[in-house]
């Protein structure tokens, strides 16, 4: 391991910036009884969860913070036909609780894909999840059905959307394009028609589209077969011993509220949290409220750990 990267066991570097070598906001407590992992979502990188590392700085919870950039975006290590699955994003994350927090307990935040993430760790390692995990927010994703989505489109139309998309990314890929695209400003208006809802922010839609802009196609590519077979319903019942939020906003167009409704049916006891006007972006959307109740759980998390020092 060097400083910001970890390897996994099958030689794949991933990007820890907040990890090895911590240093700014609350990723740099090493001390503190609870670490927050942030979990990214399809297209970006770490740096989605800029907004809601700075309310939580600003929040004063003891808690280190840790974000990372998945297999195959970002600064971490490519992915391969056979790797590019949520299965083994779950398997990386895994990895990296028991390597980078060897002690303490842990809070999960997931967007969107890295919700799905969550919930495939949860399935292949339910004693870790036993063991280390105090909370997890689910902010905007889903435990099955992403292979009917409407994307708030007539039926014909949502097909030809889907596969007008596809299409794009494949040629992409098999022209071996680095990146998405050079000039992220096209790409603001598809950003800001699919990923936000009601007034949104023109310096967090820029941000994101620079984001997408800059995700390998053959990442996209891979990875859209696996998104469609995602089932992970059963899986929820690992944490169901754990405080959870379901975050979701009402103009949300990739993963809808009924989506997370159906996760806080399997995951009895979470707390639904229905976020008015928001689309599928809620750490840009809403930046302080996610991280409200990822400190209310960390805060839970430490009075946990506080009565059985007592």
């Amino acid at each position: 391991m060097t400083s910001g990267f970890f390897t996994c066991t099958d030689g794949t570097r991933l990007h820890v910036p907040d990890g090895a070598d911590p240093g700014a906001g609350p990723g740099g407590d090493l001390d503190a009884p609870v670490t927050v992992i942030l979990v990214h979502c399809y297209g970006l990188d770490h740096r989605e969860w800029d907004p809601v590392l700075a309310a939580l700085d600003a929040s004063g919870a003891p808690m280190r913070v840790l974000r990372y950039d998945q297999r195959g975006y970002g600064e971490s290590g490519g992915v391969t036909p056979n790797t590019a699955t949520l299965a083994q994003l779950g398997d990386d994350l895994a990895e990296l609780i028991v390597a980078q927090v060897p002690a303490g307990r842990v809070v999960l935040a997931g967007h969107s894909m890295g919700g799905m993430v969550i919930m495939a760790m949860a399935e292949r390692y339910p004693e870790l999840v036993t063991e280390r995990v105090a909370g997890v927010a689910f902010v905007a994703t889903a435990c099955a059905g992403m292979g009917s989505l409407s994307l708030g489109l007539p039926g014909p139309v949502a097909t030809i959307v889907h596969g007008l998309e596809r299409a794009g990314v494949w040629l992409l890929s098999a022209v071996r394009r680095p990146v998405l695209s050079h000039y992220p400003r096209v790409l603001e208006p598809f950003a800001r028609w699919l990923v936000f809802g009601e007034d949104a922010d023109r310096g967090h839609v820029a941000h994101v589209a620079r984001l997408l802009a800059a995700c390998r196609p053959l990442t996209m590519l891979l990875f859209r077969p696996d998104f469609d077979a995602h089932d992970r319903r059963e899986a929820l019942a690992h944490l169901t011993g754990s405080p959870a939020s379901v975050l979701v906003g009402t103009r949300d167009r990739l993963t809808p509220p009924r989506f997370a409704a159906e996760i806080a049916e399997w995951l009895p006891g979470a707390k639904y949290v229905l976020v008015e006007g928001a689309g599928h972006m809620l750490p840009y959307e809403r930046a302080p409220q996610v991280a409200a109740e990822i400190a209310e759980l960390v805060s839970a998390a430490t009075a946990t750990l506080a009565v059985e020092a007592s």
